[in-house]
């Protein structure tokens, strides 16, 4: 008994999905081709007339791989077939790699009668703006490597605070010019304020008496936000020149020379 013609409404509708910009295929209950529109057909070039009417999904399937409408390489084309035969028995949502290089993502859905319709969007700009930013991303991760490398190969002692006076970064020989608050400098996120109070109370500024360390401490916060401050500071280990500079946005970078050698040397000729 031959099936009752499409009526208007239906015709309608395959038209529209054929000037949409998804590609639409349809199959029925029996797995046959029923339409395939203008856009899937673009997709496939030479190829699509592997795509007509009446032909079951496997074989219009077989048929572009073995044309090489589909960017497959030989060897993984039996796995690809069983995965591509799954998705198209169960349903579901993937992403392809089309001829021309663009992607798509493509959905299949079986319908209540039996049918089956799949439907794919060209997704190239959303893949390529990924990349882009993944590509970005590495890029700066690298670059932040390479300065950490750089900050730690310094013959000098080096140290980044945030606009709130906490610490972002130091490196080794930081830690090494400060034992006594090796630990906190060894912790992002540790306070300036702290770290003062740790090193006056661990005996690390012998010029700084108990009885003073208040109002030092108050001298040091405020000079480390009005420029470039330069200073030499005594330790127990010997002179170390200080630097500080606070940035633009807040932040404060110091750097720290051992200038033992020099103050000596000075002292000799004075002496002399």
């Amino acid at each position: 008994m031959n099936e009752p013609p499409p009526t208007i409404d239906a015709l309608r509708l395959l038209e529209a999905m054929d000037q949409a910009e998804a590609a639409f295929q349809l199959y029925d209950a029996d797995d046959r081709l029923v339409f395939a529109s203008s856009v899937l057909r673009r997709m496939y070039g030479d190829a699509a007339e592997a795509a007509q009417p009446g032909r079951c999904f496997e074989d219009i399937v077989r048929d572009l791989l073995r044309r090489g409408a589909l960017p497959v390489p030989p060897d993984e084309q039996a796995t690809w077939l069983a995965e591509r035969l799954r998705l198209h028995r169960e349903g579901g949502s993937t992403l392809r790699r089309m001829p021309d290089g663009r992607w798509r993502r493509l959905v299949e859905q079986r319908l209540p009668d039996g049918s089956h319709m799949g439907y794919s969007l060209d997704v190239t700009e959303h893949i390529e703006s990924r990349q882009a930013l993944e590509t970005a991303r590495d890029e700066a991760q690298r670059a932040h490597e390479r300065l950490l490398a750089v900050i730690e190969a310094l013959p000098a002692g080096f140290s980044l605070f945030d606009p709130q006076d906490r610490l972002v970064l130091s490196n080794q020989r930081l830690r090494e010019m400060y034992p006594v608050i090796a630990d906190l400098l060894a912790q992002p996120g540790s306070r300036f304020e702290d770290m003062m109070r740790a090193t006056i109370a661990g005996g690390a500024r012998p010029g700084v008496a108990a009885e003073d360390a208040e109002h030092y401490m108050a001298q040091r916060l405020a000079e480390r936000r009005q420029g470039v401050c330069r200073n030499l500071v005594q330790s127990p280990s010997g002179w170390i020149t200080r630097i500080e500079q606070p940035t633009a946005d807040g932040h404060v970078v110091s750097i720290h020379v051992d200038t033992t050698a020099l103050i000596e040397q000075r002292h000799a000729a004075e002496s002399a």
